[in-house]
């Protein structure tokens, strides 16, 4: 959920450009639409606001600058393509902590690291009251009773249930996730990931529910064929994705971008790859 006192912005406009530096000329880092909650990382003055990146967003760092997960070199650059071609939209210092999200060439898609901000115009947003109610929905009361407040690691079995539900949150995922054991995991890999190498997680094929905002995949942030994801909060106040998901058919093609559900289906981890992957099994709308 948002931080008390943080200062959030809506999106009010159409089709809005978020930006790597504050001008209309240059790259757009992503197009958010009407209604899309921002974190501001900064002052609210003057006609440009800084907002910590949305997950859609990604930079990208020349290979051999990250030395596992970690950047080796001070002032490594940060560009918005992945070739020298590309301008560059910032830095990293040696030791920054990397997320991979995908490769091109000699190239290394990357989440943007703390720090690194977007900007998007000031006539496109609204500023709101800091008691404002969120876009993104909370877990009912009662699943959220139980929810780890640190993240396990998942090398580890999970902890003996100790009723019909056992709640836990999974590696590298908001804590917006119920996870169930009322339900034997699934050992048979769906066709659509039958190729794609799988981390050696205990909780592969896991049943999993999800609460969260329905928002389009994003393109290359999975190797599997979703299109299709949920998002929620992320602990930096910007939005996170929960989990990836594909469907036997397009079963949310009547819904709008923005509708909170609850989803539930079996979970797997793909390797180099942050979020899971959820076969679609039944969704209710909140």
């Amino acid at each position: 959920m948002w931080g008390m006192g943080e200062t959030r912005v809506r999106v009010t406009a159409e089709h809005t450009n978020l930006r790597y530096q504050n001008a209309d000329n240059v790259e757009i880092a992503c197009v958010v639409p009407t209604g899309q909650e921002l974190l501001v990382h900064g002052d609210i003055e003057g006609n440009w606001l800084p907002i910590t990146p949305p997950d859609d967003i990604h930079v990208w760092i020349y290979g051999e600058l990250v030395r596992r997960g970690r950047v080796v070199r001070d002032r490594a650059q940060l560009r918005c393509g992945p070739g020298l071609s590309f301008k560059v939209v910032g830095s990293a210092n040696q030791g920054t902590v990397v997320e991979t999200r995908g490769r091109s060439g000699d190239w290394v898609k990357i989440k943007p690291p703390a720090g690194l901000v977007v900007w998007v115009s000031r006539t496109a947003v609204t500023v709101l009251p800091t008691n404002a109610p969120s876009e993104i929905a909370p877990l009912p009361a009662d699943l959220a009773t139980g929810l780890l407040t640190a993240l396990q690691d998942h090398t580890n079995p999970p902890a003996a249930a100790t009723s019909a539900t056992n709640l836990v949150a999974p590696p590298r995922l908001p804590p917006a996730v119920v996870f169930t054991t009322n339900r034997a995991p699934r050992t048979d890999l769906p066709r659509a990931l039958a190729t794609l190498p799988l981390t050696d997680s205990p909780l592969q094929g896991r049943h999993m529910r999800f609460h969260g905002t329905l928002r389009a995949a994003v393109p290359g942030a999975t190797a599997a064929p979703a299109r299709y994801r949920l998002t929620s909060a992320d602990r930096s106040g910007g939005i996170g994705t929960l989990c990836q998901v594909v469907a036997n058919s397009d079963a949310f093609a009547a819904l709008p971008a923005g509708t909170v559900i609850v989803l539930e289906g079996p979970a797997w981890w793909l390797k180099n790859e942050a979020n899971p992957v959820v076969l679609l099994e039944s969704f209710t709308v909140k």
